[in-house]
């Protein structure tokens, strides 16, 4: 996937000054730079005048060692799939040990499923802030929701949110018509944050990325294949793929 610099552009301008962006702060570098979220760890930490607290693969792998570190170098910002951080959340009470200058975590690559473990994580956590993101490779991020206050009421199941700046997010049917409020529909991405396509692969790319139906000439959506509909505040709740 080619992605212009403009999409990690308009990312760190939406991070650093929101409530998960810890401006300033030390930030866990946890995702394999492989993985694209490693460089939502690196830039906007460093753009933001934070530190970046880097660990060996040993520690990435071996939750009460991380965890150990996490407490002893006093990191206050976490990127983590779901599965990470229940595997976090499990060891610090097994342990008894909690990582107290800990103020966010974020979550994304995978469906964010708030369990007992991860309430009771956050809960010895005063006042840390819990986020849910979502995007796909070919655009990023796209859409964030934000949790704070006592985790006994956070969802068991979060939505992914809102769009951050610069995105537009569109729910269409088969037809690419937009579908009624709070219908299931799929998503497809427009706005700064699209990739060029994918490398070499012409024809993959002109079926992801297709003619955007009321756009301006030139403007093309993502289809990204999964389903969602629109809560009456506004956010986005995620319903699977539409191929599954």
């Amino acid at each position: 996937v080619e992605l212009p610099h403009r999409v990690l552009a308009n990312y760190m301008e939406w991070q650093i000054p929101s409530a998960s962006g810890a401006a300033g702060g030390k930030t866990l570098q946890f995702a394999p730079l492989s993985f694209d979220v490693a460089f939502q760890e690196i830039y906007s930490t460093l753009c933001g005048g934070g530190t970046l607290q880097l660990i060996s693969e040993e520690e990435r792998r071996d939750m009460p060692a991380l965890l150990r570190l996490l407490d002893r170098e006093e990191v206050e910002r976490a990127f983590m799939p779901c599965v990470a951080l229940q595997q976090l959340a499990e060891t610090s009470q097994a342990l008894g040990i909690r990582p107290r200058a800990l103020r966010v975590v974020i979550s994304s690559g995978e469906q964010l499923r708030i369990t007992e473990e991860i309430r009771r994580f956050c809960a010895a956590l005063p006042g840390t802030v819990l986020e849910n993101q979502y995007g796909p490779t070919e655009t990023h991020l796209l859409t964030h929701h934000t949790m704070t206050g006592d985790p006994a009421g956070f969802p068991d199941l979060p939505p992914i949110g809102v769009p951050v700046d610069g995105i537009e997010i569109h729910l269409l049917d088969g037809l690419m018509r937009p579908v009624p409020p709070g219908a299931k529909g799929e998503i497809y991405i427009g706005g700064v944050c699209l990739a060029h396509g994918y490398r070499n692969r012409p024809d993959l790319t002109e079926q992801r990325f297709v003619p955007h139906p009321s756009g301006a000439p030139g403007a093309r959506l993502y289809r990204t294949g999964d389903l969602a509909r629109v809560m009456p505040d506004g956010n986005l709740v995620w319903l699977g793929r539409a191929d599954s």
